[in-house]
């Protein structure tokens, strides 16, 4: 697998670098946003880690950018705190972010998720997160094998979160999959089916583990052990 590191702090990168070939990845570097697009044409990389601040302009200028046909997922590697250019990231084609400074288990359990569902076959009936079991053809949804009864926007919240794949989906994109609207006042309707989904497949629905709040941002999977 081929990834490619857009950041301009040499250091960080060539540190990201070592931890990456360790975990047997090939890795290239780019430091600059025209640097990343010429390596994202000529080296067609499996995932992207893409810094938001560039000497030469916003990572997210990737992302727009049409004569560029980005078929790898993008993970945003960004110091900026403000939530609404995280958002923004993902809202216009990043599949995550991880908020620097990160710990590199963290990291490499993001990218092992945006590999899975890079594989995974686009037309699958069966979505798997644990023992957690969604069958698209039927509708039906399991967990260690016994059935969970859900309602319509339950079943289109946790069906759009385990697509993901462990990605953070944001409060916008959930809010487009169960009721098809944009408007920000269906974010009140978002925390009442979380919390309704949360008591029918977690363990312990006030200390979740399957759907992990990302605060400000959305939603993602939980992390399963491998």
């Amino acid at each position: 697998m081929r990834i490619l590191i857009v950041e301009d702090d040499l250091t960080l990168a060539t540190t990201l670098k070592i931890s990456l070939e360790r975990a047997s990845y090939t890795v290239d570097v780019a430091g600059t946003l025209e640097g990343g697009r010429q390596a994202i044409k000529d080296l067609n990389p499996d995932l992207i880690l893409l810094d938001l601040q560039l000497p030469d302009g916003m990572g997210t200028d990737l992302l727009n950018d049409p004569e560029i046909k980005m078929g790898a997922p993008v993970i945003v590697l960004t110091a900026l705190d403000d939530e609404n250019t995280q958002v923004h990231a993902l809202d216009i084609g990043a599949i995550d972010y991880v908020s620097k400074p990160y710990r590199e288990s963290e990291l490499l359990a993001r990218i092992r998720s945006a590999m899975r569902r890079r594989l995974a076959p686009s037309a699958a009936l069966i979505l798997e997160w644990g023992e957690l079991v969604m069958s698209l053809s039927d509708r039906k949804v399991s967990k260690a094998g016994k059935a969970v009864a859900l309602t319509q926007h339950e079943y289109a919240l946790l069906k759009a979160l385990m697509s993901a794949s462990g990605g953070v989906v944001t409060h916008r994109q959930l809010i487009r999959a169960a009721w098809s609207e944009r408007q920000e006042e269906f974010r009140h309707y978002l925390r009442i089916y979380i919390s309704s989904l949360r008591k029918k497949i977690e363990d312990d629905p006030l200390k979740p583990k399957l759907i992990v709040n990302d605060l400000g941002v959305g939603y993602r999977m939980g992390e399963v052990k491998e």
